[in-house]
């Protein structure tokens, strides 16, 4: 029984394999007729009318260089929340004229700034206590999935 169990499994695994590869090479085929759908239509283009098609592809290369600057904006953007919760998360408090990247300093009990508002009594809790879910920021609080 524990052999047929085996062999089962050994060919569901061979069938399974065969299947990713052959949806891979569908992919990787479908992909290349698309490229060469585009080659042949690019290059009918630029015989039938040259000086728009290169006005085209300038002006191709130029939302593609716009949409790069977008995505690098927002990506800064997300790295900057991301810094900033997680320093919030662990008490140091970012500095609103550091230059971006630069506010994530690992906490530690000499590195941590001093809280205003607080006594030395809370200062001097013990770091190894957990946090309670109301003492974190809004942003930092998980969605619960």
């Amino acid at each position: 029984m524990k052999l047929w169990l085996k062999i089962t499994q050994g060919l569901a695994a061979l069938l399974l394999s065969a299947a990713a590869l052959s949806l891979l090479l569908f992919a990787g085929a479908l992909l290349l007729g698309l490229a060469a759908v585009v080659l042949i239509a690019a290059g009918g283009l630029f015989l039938a009318a040259p000086d728009e098609s290169k006005k085209t592809l300038r002006l191709f290369m130029e939302r593609i260089d716009q949409w790069i600057a977008a995505m690098k904006g927002v990506v800064e953007g997300a790295g900057e929340v991301v810094l900033t919760v997680m320093g919030a998360a662990r008490g140091v408090r970012p500095d609103p004229e550091e230059p971006v990247g630069t506010s994530f300093h690992p906490a530690s009990p000499a590195a941590a700034p001093e809280h205003e508002g607080t006594t030395p009594a809370q200062d001097a809790a013990p770091a190894a206590s957990a946090p309670r879910a109301s003492d974190r920021p809004p942003a930092a609080k998980s969605s619960g999935r």
